[in-house]
């Protein structure tokens, strides 16, 4: 009788958990590269779409070219129309840009260990690759700050 009191107690606690909200994955990340910040936002007020809006780029003071392409990228969507699956546990069905490249691939997002896991691939999500983002905050090294330090 015990154990059934536990479990029924527990149960729903631990399906809450694992369930991803939008509240989970909103907020700040930091690149795996620590190059930019960026804030994972609904794409358009009122809409259930995720984005992903490069914030600031800190990458900018040690990298020349990615000062130099601060104005393009400043504001940018890097993750773009990322809807929840609920199944998957995950926001899934969007693209991601890649600014070196200038290509969009397919993607998805998942916290992961207190990370957000970035899946970008092509066509089959075998075939590529995961990038983990650390939480942050706003940075003071936004992206106005870096558009004037690149008319310096």
């Amino acid at each position: 009788m015990r154990k059934i009191l536990v479990v029924a107690v527990v149960l729903p606690f631990l399906s809450a958990a694992s369930a991803v909200t939008a509240r989970d994955v909103q907020g700040y990340w930091m690149t795996d590269d620590g190059m930019m910040l960026v804030e994972i936002a609904p794409c358009t007020k009122g809409h259930e779409t995720l984005c992903g809006f490069i914030r600031a780029l800190p990458g900018a003071a040690k990298d020349v070219e990615l000062r130099q392409y601060a104005n393009a990228l400043c504001g940018l969507p890097m993750l773009s129309n990322l809807s929840r699956d609920e199944h998957k546990n995950r926001w899934d069905g969007g693209q991601i840009f890649d600014p070196e490249s200038e290509r969009f691939y397919d993607a998805y997002i998942k916290i992961k260990k207190n990370t957000l896991a970035v899946r970008a691939y092509i066509s089959a999500e075998a075939f590529g690759e995961t990038m983990f983002w650390t939480p942050s905050t706003a940075s003071n090294v936004g992206c106005a700050s870096i558009k004037e330090q690149a008319h310096e």
